[in-house]
């Protein structure tokens, strides 16, 4: 993706922007499909769209991300509640569009990818899109992993019938987001070369201070000092390294780039046709302690924030990965806390209960459990 291209959640001023590009994406997208001279009409229905528009980014239940580069938006995705029967699994996929100048760019991908993470986080786990008939963007659909369906129904646009046929994905692990993660055993063997430190994180730094493993681990994730960003680029040479640009847009990352604050996720693959193996995530540091990156004045020691299991394998302190698992509320990151808490030592309890007092003031709701351990 061209790295001016900008992945961000749609806002309150961005109505007139992205009422023009659904327009001139339909005109695009349809010509030869849909009668030419309806395509010429839409411009006269911009206030309409801008007043839609206008009402879905206000809307708590609808969720949009826009592609933006120097010039302004130049595409848009929208995900909201499934509008058809039994589909209350999924998240429908409402809406997807990109100006035809900057196609074949990955920004489709990369804005697709951006909403997928944000709704796994929510919980989704499923999702759907209706396409129409001989719209050529369906390949778009398939290369990302969607899965063609038999339904089909019928839409009226401009006195004429046309099919749209369902899309789906039955997992949103899929795409930009196929994972077939390294096991610890694979990660230290390649990463024993690395002249840097390189400590494990996520759910299995809470399996490696539990010294078993808790349950199934859909990837592996590795802290990197930052400053060590470059020497790692030039360690994973033949591999295939991608940034996520908040809020979760992969992009490839470009030689010699050096991600400041703001930027920390890394996802690595062998090729471009292989899953992805391992993600790496940046870490800051002050006067020897590690600094929380939501909330900078939470720090930690850094003897006491790495640690370290019998084989030299190093990984982020548990209570420390509780603070960072504490802002999803996942099911996973639950029984994280419920198997490490009564195994963590009444500083780590007590660190833990402060810091995440403070980030949340005072209203998390897994205080209540920590403090009652802390007793």
């Amino acid at each position: 993706m061209d790295s001016q291209i900008k992945i961000r959640r749609a806002i309150s001023c961005d109505e007139v922007q992205i009422a023009r590009v659904h327009i001139q994406s339909w005109q695009e997208a349809y010509s030869g499909i849909i009668s030419q001279n309806y395509l010429a009409e839409l411009p006269k229905e911009l206030d309409e769209r801008i007043l839609m528009w206008t009402s879905i980014i206000k809307n708590p239940e609808r969720w949009a991300w826009v592609a933006e580069n120097n010039t302004g938006i130049v595409g848009f995705v929208l995900f909201g509640p499934p509008r058809d029967p039994n589909k209350e699994d999924y998240i429908e996929l409402g809406a997807i569009y990109l100006v035809a100048s900057e196609k074949n760019k990955k920004i489709g991908f990369s804005m697709l990818s951006a909403g997928f993470n944000f709704m796994r986080d929510l919980g989704y786990k499923k999702s759907y899109c209706w396409v129409l008939e001989n719209n050529p963007t369906s390949e778009f659909y398939k290369r990302t992993g969607a899965l063609l369906s038999s339904e089909v129904k019928q839409d009226e646009i401009d006195g004429k019938i046309f099919n749209e046929h369902l899309y789906y994905w039955n997992s949103l692990n899929v795409g930009d987001y196929n994972w077939n993660p390294f096991s610890i055993s694979e990660i230290k063997l390649l990463f024993d070369q690395f002249k840097f430190d390189w400590i494990i994180a996520g759910g299995w730094a809470i399996d490696l201070f539990l010294n078993t493993q808790t349950r199934t681990h859909s990837d592996v994730d590795i802290l990197i000092h930052r400053d060590h960003q470059n020497a790692l680029q030039d360690f994973l040479t033949d591999w295939d390294v991608w940034v996520a640009d908040p809020p979760g847009a992969l992009r490839p990352v470009v030689n010699g780039e050096y991600c400041k604050k703001g930027i920390q996720d890394i996802w690595v693959r062998k090729t471009a046709n292989d899953p992805w193996q391992f993600q790496i995530m940046l870490y800051d540091t002050q006067n020897q302690h590690w600094v929380y990156k939501r909330d900078e004045t939470i720090t930690q020691d850094l003897k006491k924030a790495i640690l370290q299991n019998d084989v030299g394998i190093k990984y982020l302190a548990p209570e420390i990965q509780l603070l960072y698992k504490s802002k999803s509320l996942r099911e996973k990151d639950v029984l994280d806390l419920d198997n490490t808490l009564g195994n963590l030592s009444l500083v780590q309890k007590k660190w833990l209960y402060d810091s995440l007092n403070k980030v949340s003031s005072g209203l998390h709701p897994w205080l209540s459990k920590i403090k009652t351990n802390l007793i």
